[in-house]
């Protein structure tokens, strides 16, 4: 996990919604995974949006 200060940037990013957690470099017993379904339950930052889109759906769609 990436630190700064002592504190785990990455799940603090995934539990205030402002990140996706990645399928493909995660594991699957990862504990984002319950940090970003807690996100997406209270509808906290991205998953405010009535249909969000993944990062590298969104990177795709623009290259073609």
């Amino acid at each position: 996990m990436t630190h700064l200060g002592g504190q785990d940037v990455l799940t603090s990013q995934v539990r205030v919604g402002m990140a996706w957690v990645y399928d493909r470099y995660s594991r699957p017993d990862s504990p984002l995974y319950a940090e970003q379904a807690a996100a997406k339950a209270a509808r906290r930052g991205l998953w405010a949006d009535k249909d969000p889109v993944a990062p590298w759906e969104w990177r795709r769609s623009q290259r073609q």
